[in-house]
């Protein structure tokens, strides 16, 4: 087992699910992963549900506004050493704040944006709080990749944002985002046919078995919208809705059981 110390700047640290059916996504992931859930309270009768494996953060969730009507959705973190002057950056780059950096008491400071192309996710400036703290093992965050129409100024927005370099796999289209040349996330690029879809983060999460994982999401209600995919050098991939819509990926890695 991974236990994280610290995140990294400019790399994935955390994954919430936002929900308008808490119970359900509870049962199906603890279900699928087995994590431990604890409801932290966040004033107004609210809470946040922090996911939980061996005692160590995993991810989370938190139940929508009453007039989200959205589908369910994952959103990743990147972690920055200061978020007001990473949103600021954010911007001035072509990204569109959803929520201003705020003080989450205690744990660090966030904001939520959308990239230049669309896609949502947030920033996390660790205090007493680091974002998930194991990897390696069945459930944990694995990897993370941006699915967009429009690669081109996604890699200039990340490149000028974060300093992210990209290299694009041959054969293919796949391309991975490094930072100081190390793999911190990918980028694969939408079919132009996909109406009605807009870019978006993929988490995935570790699996010791997709095969298995994805029957077992199944028989908790979840659909599997691809199967179980063998990707050489990689492992095994698979895409997953849980019942409320929310997709993620299942990676069985090629350490594990292949």
């Amino acid at each position: 087992m991974g236990v994280m110390e610290k995140h990294a700047a400019g790399t994935v640290c955390w994954a919430e699910l936002a929900t308008r059916d808490t119970d359900g996504a509870k049962r199906f992931y603890r279900g699928l992963f087995g994590w431990e859930l604890e409801d932290l309270p966040i004033g107004g009768g609210a809470f946040y549900t922090m996911a939980r494996l061996q005692g160590l953060d995993a991810a989370a969730l938190y139940q929508t506004a009453g007039d989200d009507r959205l589908p369910a959705r994952w959103r990743i973190h990147l972690s920055v050493p200061d978020a007001d002057a990473a949103a600021r950056r954010a911007v001035d780059r072509g990204a569109r704040l959803s929520v201003s950096p705020s003080d989450v008491p205690g744990a660090g400071r966030f904001a939520l944006l959308r990239d230049a192309t669309g896609a949502h996710l947030g920033i996390w400036q660790a205090q007493g709080h680091i974002g998930a703290e194991v990897l390696g093992i069945p459930g944990s965050i694995a990897w993370a990749e941006l699915v967009t129409r429009d690669t081109e100024s996604a890699h200039r927005f990340y490149a000028e944002w974060l300093g992210w370099e990209m290299r694009v796999m041959e054969p293919g289209d796949y391309a991975l985002f490094l930072k100081g040349g190390h793999p911190v996330a990918g980028m694969i690029r939408m079919e132009e046919e996909v109406k009605g879809v807009s870019a978006r983060w993929r988490v995935y999460f570790q699996t010791a078995d997709c095969g298995a994982s994805v029957e077992r999401a199944r028989g908790l209600g979840g659909d599997c919208r691809l199967p179980p995919t063998r990707i050489p050098g990689v492992g095994t991939v698979a895409f997953v809705n849980d019942p409320q819509g929310g997709e993620f990926a299942l990676l069985q890695s090629v350490s594990g059981r292949e």
